[in-house]
């Protein structure tokens, strides 16, 4: 019988690690068109961002089985991924303000945060949401590079006299 405990708990152990590395991989993709555009963020920040936060809704879903049987044991683990969310806020705001007096950083910090939410999916087992979300992410990260010269030359109507020319970093 704890031979086939040990078997199961490979197999389900093995399936954490698949939701892991399919993070790295998804983290890889949104990286990928930043860092062709010269982007901060690139690849390196996108997968380890995505990695850690499957790798913690992992933890939050499964790694308190041990300590759940305990009677009068209570654990909230919704409050895990509450953490994880909370931490890429403080990131994203200091992405944001590192550039005193200009609002540079908006897009580096919205696609962290992407980024996150697609490593929880897939920690969590919601593979096609998260590929979904990849997939519209690639989509929208296209879309101010589609607009070309357009674009650039509205914007500059648009804010002409205003330190605001790192908008789209």
């Amino acid at each position: 019988m704890m031979k086939e405990l040990g078997n199961f708990r490979n197999i389900e152990e093995m399936i954490h690690l698949i939701r892991i590395l399919a993070a790295a991989l998804c983290g890889y993709v949104i990286g990928y068109n930043r860092e062709k555009h010269t982007k901060a963020a690139g690849i390196k920040a996108h997968m380890m961002i995505c990695i850690a936060a499957a790798l913690m809704m992992v933890i939050s879903k499964y790694g308190f089985g041990d300590v759940m049987d305990i009677a009068g044991f209570s654990c909230d683990v919704s409050r895990v991924a509450a953490g994880i969310i909370t931490g890429m806020g403080i990131l994203g705001g200091i992405v944001m303000v590192r550039d005193r007096g200009t609002a540079s950083g908006i897009n580096t910090a919205a696609g962290l945060w992407v980024t996150l939410g697609v490593g929880m999916a897939l920690g969590a087992g919601m593979y096609i949401s998260a590929l979904g979300v990849v997939l519209i992410t690639m989509v929208v990260q296209r879309l101010p590079h589609l607009a070309g010269e357009h674009h650039d030359e509205h914007h500059d109507e648009i804010h002409e006299g205003k330190n605001c020319d790192n908008m789209n970093d």
